[in-house]
């Protein structure tokens, strides 16, 4: 790599080189074929140009007569989002400045360096568009920048990437909108152990909620109940709007863990984190609770989700998620066995044999695990879900 670097300097060299030669060669086939006293001036003033440019490089670099801004439109944007990098170069010279070269890294990658002119006591400004293409937290600014002459011979350094011209950007994920009669999202349904079943009613819902929990106490509704926790069927016999308490709460939760550990490439990380959204959202929409653990600085933290606002809290969270790439806790099998969990569903990119292990110490506290897969390479052993690009899901038995 960085013997392509060298040979695309020396070619770019050879081609101003070349350039300058031809130019010197005109002016020579016009003085002596066309007009002699504009031509030999001409040829007189490119002659002493490298020499021009050399000491107005010189006085430039040591004068430092540039004030460089340069900074990103916006600190949040969407997955897929386009945004701007801003950079303006001022000259409070009287001279001009021959040549500013910027590198910039873009997109978690160099970009092609440009270099621009600034004239006297001028400023000149530009942007560079990009485009968040992964979520997470995003690193872009100015890697570089030197002082060059203006046949781009000789390049001094001004700037050297120490975070001066950093920008922090958070790209929010996607939301995946997966039909709540899918494969996954129908089974979870049915596994949560709710009941919404009282006295005598039984009408059928539209899923079969196993396992129900029957016995849960009610009152009347007061103004700032939750409209879900209704029991629109109690309260039809009753003639008074009925809600159930809050002992049922857990029950109603889907209990979803992000794993810690990155997968082998970015997409499968990419799977991961948009698996959970898409799963939680879901739920949301069929009136379930979800509560998501995921690893930061502080360990694993449990995010409940209980209404819209709070899917939108998550996404902003996991704008600023990152996977660990060396040996980490993979599962939070204490705080899952301090709430007394007894079923999770584990979202990983990476379904190694260091998760089947933690996967089986939680079973020893009595904490079964389901897990969905977002890997593409590595396979775990069954049974698993197996997610696709579409966040669809296929149970592998």
């Amino acid at each position: 790599m960085k013997k392509q670097k060298k040979e695309n300097k020396v070619i770019a060299r050879i081609s101003a080189f070349m350039g300058y030669a031809l130019a010197m060669a005109l002016c020579v086939f016009f003085a002596l074929y066309m007009s002699a006293p504009a031509g030999w001036t001409f040829f007189y003033m490119l002659a002493a140009a490298p020499l021009f440019s050399l000491i107005l490089l010189a006085v430039t670099y040591f004068i430092k007569p540039l004030e460089i801004t340069a900074s990103a439109d916006s600190a949040t944007v969407y997955k897929n989002e386009e945004f701007f990098y801003n950079i303006k170069i001022k000259n409070k010279s009287i001279l001009p400045v021959p040549s500013v070269i910027i590198k910039t890294n873009m997109n978690g990658g160099m970009e092609k360096p440009f270099s621009v002119c600034v004239y006297t006591r001028g400023v000149t400004e530009f942007k560079i568009g990009c485009k968040a293409t992964v979520w997470g937290p995003l690193r872009c600014g100015i890697t570089e920048i030197r002082l060059a002459d203006f046949l781009n011979i000789i390049s001094l350094p001004i700037y050297k990437d120490d975070g001066t011209y950093a920008s922090a950007i958070r790209v929010f994920p996607d939301i995946p909108d997966v039909p709540c009669d899918s494969p996954l999202i129908r089974s979870t349904a049915e596994s949560i152990r709710f009941c919404d079943d009282c006295e005598d009613t039984k009408e059928s819902d539209s899923f079969n909620f196993t396992g129900g929990m029957p016995g849960y106490t009610h009152r009347e509704y007061v103004e700032g109940d939750p409209i879900k926790r209704i029991n629109w069927k109690l309260s039809s016999k009753k003639e008074n709007y009925m809600v159930r308490l809050d002992d049922e709460t857990e029950a109603m939760q889907q209990v979803i863990v992000l794993d810690s550990k990155c997968g082998l490439n970015r997409k499968d990380d990419e799977r991961g984190v948009e698996g959970v959204l898409a799963v939680v959202f879901s739920m949301l929409r069929l009136g379930f609770d979800s509560v998501v653990f995921f690893n930061t600085k502080h360990g694993f933290i449990p995010f409940e989700i209980t209404e819209q606002g709070d899917l939108s809290a998550l996404r902003t969270a996991f704008a600023e998620y990152e996977y660990e790439t060396s040996p980490c806790e993979r599962l939070p099998i204490d705080e899952l066995s301090e709430k007394k969990y007894q079923g999770i569903m584990l979202c990983s990119p990476c379904p190694d044999g260091e998760l089947s292990a933690a996967a089986d110490t939680a079973a020893e506290y009595g904490i079964s695990v389901t897990l969905i897969s977002a890997s593409s390479e590595h396979l775990p052993q069954p049974p698993y879900w197996q997610l696709d690009n579409d966040y669809g899901a296929e149970f592998i038995s």
